[in-house]
């Protein structure tokens, strides 16, 4: 029933539909081919179609990486304090109106009776009793790892170890002592004093090439790029006339064929060093010390199945009404009073904060219709 008034509600928007179509078809050097003929500029806007995904951007389907990046995208913005103090502002929102924050918790168990969550049992034992519980948890650990499977349908299960997380981004760390200089870069012509955030695909063979090295278990050889610099516009992050260089890069498969990431990682390091120095001269003699996250890393990290930053791909199968599993992307779950409002719901990753402002659309229509 919500299908068909999902299709009754939009049934004057034909053209809307199209495009849509469109975006969920096309690969991204197409979608783009329609409105840029220049390489330079086709990259620029290619680049986003590689978050998210495990294919490259010529690949079908991929259009839709690069619009749902897009949307209500007003430019880039760096946080005061660093990413921390978003969630510290959010800490700070939550708890003047009561809510009590355990960090260094670790939740063991999803408590279940009669098909219905009544709270959750910590590792130390302790169990906290809820009338309901949210979970932003990725999808795979909420339901196969918190949750006992004898509450949950077989088909349910099945969907999520279904739902596919693989990553193949990598993200590096350096302390520099001063800024990187683009040799390409003009304060005159763009009347911008630095770039602090950068995108490094100078064509769009380059970020086809980047997942070309990737495709059968290996890595890229000249991975493409996004460097930031947050100190240039908080000067709180690094020592006096020192920086911080933030990369987004690709393509680090998962799993490598015949090694591993002890081995190979240092290798991954002198390849985005290269990639850099060629654009801005001289960056890697400027690096102090520097750490490679990969997505093996980030799942050790923060307990993220696969290391995909999305929580899961971002392909057709898992967006929308089928994100995280069909039946379920309402945000809720098979168990009553369960719910999911993190990456693995749609829209998906990045700091739009959309899935939990969804999650609490739902939840407090339910709550209403109880109370």
């Amino acid at each position: 029933m919500k299908t068909l008034g999902f299709a009754w509600r939009y049934r004057n928007a034909e053209r809307e539909v199209y495009n849509l179509l469109h975006a969920l078809s096309m690969s991204a050097h197409d979608y783009v081919g329609q409105w840029f003929e220049n390489d330079l500029v086709k990259a620029k806007f290619m680049f986003w179609a590689t978050i998210g995904g495990n294919v490259g951007p010529y690949s079908p389907g991929t259009a839709f990486y690069l619009v749902t990046h897009l949307i209500g995208q007003t430019g880039m913005s760096f946080c005061k304090g660093g990413m921390g103090a978003i969630a510290d502002a959010i800490a700070a929102s939550g708890e003047a109106e009561g809510m009590e924050i355990q960090c260094d918790t670790w939740v063991e168990e999803i408590l279940v009776r009669d098909g219905r969550t009544y709270g959750v049992r910590l590792r130390s034992g302790e169990e906290i009793h809820a009338s309901r519980v949210v979970s932003n948890v990725n999808v795979k650990r909420t339901f196969l790892d918190m949750v006992d499977r004898s509450h949950l349908p077989e088909e349910f299960v099945e969907d999520v170890e279904g739902f596919r997380a693989r990553g193949m981004g990598f993200k590096l760390l350096c302390a520099v002592d001063r800024l990187p200089q683009y040799k390409g870069f003009s304060q005159e012509k763009t009347g911008v004093d630095y770039p602090a955030y950068a995108h490094i695909c100078p064509t769009p063979e380059f970020l086809e090439q980047a997942f070309h090295d990737a495709k059968f278990g290996w890595y890229s050889q000249e991975p493409f790029l996004s460097p930031n610099v947050p100190s240039y516009t908080d000067p709180t992050l690094a020592p006096e006339g020192k920086h911080v260089v933030v990369f987004q890069g690709g393509v680090t498969p998962y799993e490598l064929r015949n090694s591993d990431w002890d081995r190979e990682g240092p290798q991954v390091v002198r390849n985005a060093f290269a990639v850099m120095d060629r654009f801005a001269p001289g960056f890697s003699d400027s690096v102090i010390d520097h750490k490679l996250i990969t997505p093996k890393d980030i799942e050790a990290d923060i307990n993220m199945p696969g290391g995909n930053s999305q929580h899961g791909e971002l392909t057709l199968d898992q967006i929308f009404f089928m994100r995280p599993v069909p039946r379920y992307a309402d945000y809720r779950s098979p168990v009553k009073c369960l719910y999911q409002c993190g990456a693995s719901t749609h829209p998906g990753g990045a700091v739009s904060a959309v899935p939990g402002q969804n999650a609490a659309r739902e939840i407090l229509k339910d709550w209403r219709w109880r109370a």
